[in-house]
C-alpha cells in the first residue's frame, strides 16, 4: 500500500508540471513560409520558427548567404562574424585561429585565388599551399586532388577514376 501511494504522489507531481508547460510548448510556431534575401527565396539549413511574437532563423545561415565569414569561438563560447571583401580581410580571422607560431589553414573553407576570397564547398577540402615552381592553392575532393594558382590558373590536376567524367571541382 505504501509504494502505491507514493506512486500515486511521485505521479501527480509529474502530471502537475505538464500543464504549466503547455503554454510555452504551444507558442511555438513552425510556419515560416518562405525567406528571401535580396529578394531571392533561399532554403536554410535549420528550421526556422516563430516564438512569441519573434522569428528565429539560423544565424550563420543568414551571414553566411550574404557572405560573411562565421567562426565558433569553443574556448571563449564567442561567435564572430567577419564582412570578407578581399583576401586582406581573412587575416584578422586567421591571426585569431592561430596556435603560437601556426595557422592551420585546413580547416579553414575560405581560400585567396586572384586576389579574390573563395569560398570551398562543404565537401572541398584545402590540403596546403605550393610553394615551389609555380605558388598555389592545393585542394581535395574524395580522392580528387587540384591545384590553383594565385592568379587562378589551374595547375596539375588529378582526378581520380571513381569522380572522371564527374567534374568534382566544377563548383569552383
Amino acid at each position: 500500500m505504501k509504494k502505491f501511494i507514493l506512486g500515486l504522489f511521485i505521479g501527480g507531481l509529474l502530471f502537475s508540471n505538464v500543464g504549466a508547460h503547455a503554454d510555452s510548448i504551444a507558442e511555438i510556431l513552425y510556419n515560416v513560409n518562405a525567406i528571401r534575401i535580396n529578394n531571392e527565396e533561399v532554403e536554410p539549413t535549420n528550421k526556422s520558427f516563430i516564438y512569441k511574437g519573434s522569428t528565429y532563423v539560423s544565424l550563420r545561415f543568414v551571414s553566411e548567404t550574404l557572405g560573411n565569414i562565421v567562426r565558433w569561438d569553443k574556448d571563449n563560447q564567442e561567435i564572430d562574424i567577419y564582412t570578407v571583401n578581399s583576401c586582406k580581410d581573412l587575416e584578422p580571422i586567421y591571426k585569431k585561429e592561430q596556435k603560437g607560431s601556426i595557422i592551420n589553414l585546413r580547416e579553414s573553407k575560405e581560400i585567396c585565388i586572384n586576389d579574390k576570397v573563395v569560398i570551398l564547398p562543404e565537401d572541398v577540402f584545402y590540403e596546403g599551399f605550393k610553394v615551389s615552381g609555380h605558388p598555389g592553392n592545393i585542394l581535395r575532393r574524395n580522392k580528387s586532388i587540384i591545384t590553383i594558382g594565385n592568379d587562378g590558373m589551374v595547375l596539375k590536376p588529378y582526378i581520380d577514376e571513381e569522380d572522371r567524367g564527374k567534374e568534382p571541382f566544377k563548383s569552383l
